[in-house]
C-alpha cells in the first residue's frame, strides 16, 4: 500500500478536518474513523 501523487476528491489534505463543510461531505468517511476509534461511542 504505497499512497504516491493520488488526487484525493475528498478531501486535499490527509489531516481529518472537522469543518462543517467537509464534515458534511465527508460524513460517512468521518463515521467510519469514529466507529473505529470510538466503537463504544452510542452517537455514531
Amino acid at each position: 500500500m504505497k499512497e504516491v501523487s493520488v488526487p484525493t476528491p475528498h478531501t486535499p489534505h490527509p489531516t481529518p478536518s472537522f469543518k462543517s463543510g467537509e464534515l458534511r461531505m465527508n460524513n460517512n468517511q468521518l463515521n467510519s474513523l469514529f466507529t473505529d476509534f470510538m466503537p463504544f461511542n452510542p452517537y455514531f
